[in-house]
């Protein structure tokens, strides 16, 4: 990613990994390169994330330039979390995601992608068949049968886990576009 800073200079900016920071940026066209590894006050990374602009047509909070999607982090966040940046450094704390349908992502050990759209965002998520709490049964339905829970095998569905494609105008709430294929 590259873009202009308030005082006219150019930023390359890349997102970061592992445990030492969610960016990785230069401001002298490459020569050097800063992250939280060199300064402590930088946010760190979440784990397995992806970042991208806030383009025209989405819902950022206001001042937020850059939005940044992690795979699942515990109870805070059960599925996807979100985080914000104005400056693309500094990250907002984790906000659990709002998926549509009880649909479960985020889950596994697969690092999420986000690009952003003309008016959307639109995230890889792993895809787990079963809403969190249900069982995958070995016909690949979920839940008990005879309960609300249940869940016959639709043709489309993938079989156990899989990867999926979610889109979103705010970042935080978010639907099912696509399935993409079984992992």
């Amino acid at each position: 990613l590259t873009y202009k800073l308030p005082d006219g200079g150019v930023r390359l900016q890349l997102p970061g990994e592992a445990d030492w920071s969610a960016s990785v940026f230069s401001d002298d066209h490459g020569q050097s390169w800063q992250s939280n590894a060199l300064n402590r006050s930088y946010t760190l990374s979440p784990g397995e994330m992806d970042w991208t602009i806030c383009s025209n047509g989405t819902a950022c909070p206001p001042g937020m330039k850059f939005i940044m999607v992690s795979r699942a982090a515990g109870p805070a966040c059960p599925t996807m979390c979100v985080q914000f940046s104005a400056d693309g450094v500094v990250w907002s704390p984790k906000i659990a995601t709002v998926n549509a349908d009880n649909v479960n992502v985020g889950q596994g050990h697969a690092k999420p992608g986000i690009v952003a759209v003309p008016g959307a965002f639109i995230s890889s998520q792993t895809l787990m068949q079963c809403p969190r709490g249900v069982k995958l049964n070995p016909d690949h339905s979920c839940g008990t049968p005879g309960t609300p829970s249940y869940r016959k095998r639709q043709p489309s569905d993938v079989l156990g886990n899989g990867m999926c494609l979610m889109i979103s105008k705010d970042g935080v709430h978010w639907s099912l576009f696509k399935k993409t294929w079984p992992i």
